[in-house]
């Protein structure tokens, strides 16, 4: 690249000194033709190229197709060319790179080239490791520790965001409360540790049966609730394969015990009296109590 002052060759010097030994990726283009006209060492690394193949290209048809939703984020498009000033300090975005797959925070700034230009300089520092500490702290967070299905808070927050929905013409809704048998049985004759066996052994086999939408959380104790896409007679074909499933196994002896749950199966949707995750839990749960009392009988 050519300098028409010594003065503008001291500074593109300075920036290429400082930026290319560090690892975050920096580039400067003009914002009105998209020409890059300073690429850092590490950038060019990232997209196996030279930093001087890249001067004088577009950065969207380079950058931005290499690394896949970097220009999603950038601002001087959004912005009229007097306002662009008003991000000379820095303005923050996230982004996951389509290609790789990493994640990105990057820092824009509008600042001056030496010919006089607006410039945009975007600073991208790989964040990937936080991002994906963020993501096991928040799936920590709505996880059950125990059986490793979604917990309650969790759970009640999926149940109402499907109510919203719910009233779709094409979409049915099923809710199962379920109740595991004799847990209390288990804990009391063989131990807690079996207690803990029977809730995973209980998810696994519910898990088994159901389907990739399917959602299955855990209501508290020995209560789950399991959510389906499908009407109520679907629904019925569903448990009753998982509780095939369970007279099966129990028949092999495996355990010392028998694995059984109670439940109890409601349609919904908002065009109905159940309109509010405390009603569709209330009526299911009824229903499943019905259920357990009918096998006592």
């Amino acid at each position: 690249m050519t300098h028409s002052t010594a003065e503008n060759e001291i500074s593109y010097s300075a920036l290429k000194i400082v930026s290319d030994n560090m690892t975050e990726l920096i580039y400067v283009s003009i914002p009105d033709t998209k020409e890059l006209v300073f690429v850092n060492r590490a950038l060019a690394d990232t997209l196996a190229v030279t930093p001087d193949f890249l001067i004088g290209k577009n950065c969207c048809k380079t950058i931005g197709d290499k690394m896949g939703g970097i220009c999603e984020t950038c601002p001087i498009d959004e912005l009229p060319r007097e306002e662009r000033r008003a991000i000379k300090t820095s303005r923050l975005s996230e982004f996951r790179s389509a290609a790789s797959g990493k994640w990105y925070l990057v820092q824009d700034a509008v600042i001056e080239w030496e010919d006089g230009r607006d410039a945009c300089m975007r600073t991208a520092t790989e964040i990937t490791s936080r991002k994906e500490y963020e993501q096991q702290l928040k799936q920590k967070a709505s996880t059950d520790s125990l059986t490793g299905v979604i917990n309650r808070d969790r759970g009640y927050d999926l149940l109402h965001m499907t109510l919203e929905y719910a009233d779709h013409p094409l979409r049915d809704m099923s809710l199962v409360f379920i109740d595991v048998d004799g847990l209390k049985q288990i804990n009391d004759t063989f131990g807690h540790d079996c207690g803990d066996e029977t809730l995973v052994k209980i998810v696994e086999f519910i898990n088994s049966g159901t389907r990739k939408n399917d959602v299955l959380f855990r209501w508290g104790g020995d209560e789950f609730i399991l959510l389906l896409e499908c009407a109520v007679d679907s629904a019925k074909n569903i448990v009753d394969g998982i509780q095939k499933k369970l007279v099966e196994f129990n028949a092999t002896k495996t355990l010392p015990y028998d694995l059984a749950f109670s439940c109890g199966i409601v349609e919904f949707a908002l065009t109905d009296d159940l309109s509010t995750p405390e009603k569709i839990i209330a009526v299911a749960d009824a229903a499943m109590y019905e259920n357990k009392i009918s096998k006592r009988i």
